[in-house]
């Protein structure tokens, strides 16, 4: 993930920290970087159901 900061993918690494920690929040906040990609949308969909516990 380090390899990630201080480039255009910066976003990646912030997603990814997010996911981990189970930051909802963080990652809609990222959702302009990631919508676009239908894997990050199974993340996402992920998160939300672990959040629903």
């Amino acid at each position: 993930m380090d390899s990630l900061r201080g480039t255009e993918r910066t976003w990646m690494a912030k997603l990814l920290k997010a996911f981990n920690a189970g930051d909802l929040c963080q990652f809609e906040d990222l959702r302009p970087f990631w919508e676009q990609q239908v894997i990050y949308h199974s993340l996402f969909c992920i998160l939300q159901n672990c959040a629903n516990f």
